[in-house]
């Protein structure tokens, strides 16, 4: 299941995408459908852990926030003199998600563990 197609043209309006785990520190859909339309994820710092399971590490495939640096990270990301980084990580992030997080990715991954394991 990908992005609410009724919602993809909101989000290919914007080239960030900010969400949290909240206190459950849980990576739920948001987290995969805001890099696969191509935005570039902001995430709470909590999530890091969740994330780089994912294969997702920081500054290369998303950018860490929290509530003291929310300000300088969106200044970051805005300034043009660091287009092409966020870019490339806007890039790289939907990257991983059609490598690894489609349903397809997903499925042959179950199926090369159950062969592995002689299921």
């Amino acid at each position: 299941r990908g992005p609410d197609p009724e919602f993809v043209p909101t989000m290919l309006q914007y080239a960030v995408g900010i969400t949290s785990g909240s206190i459950m520190h849980y990576a739920v859909a948001k987290f995969m459908e805001i890099p696969a339309v191509g935005q570039l994820l902001l995430a709470d710092t909590a999530m890091a852990g969740v994330l780089g399971r994912l294969k997702f590490p920081p500054d290369i495939h998303y950018v860490l926030y929290d509530s003291t640096n929310m300000s300088d990270v969106l200044k970051y990301v805005r300034s043009p003199g660091n287009r092409a980084h966020v870019t490339q990580m806007r890039a790289a992030g939907q990257k991983v998600i059609m490598q690894y997080h489609t349903t397809r990715a997903r499925a042959q991954n179950i199926n090369s563990v159950a062969l592995k394991a002689g299921i």
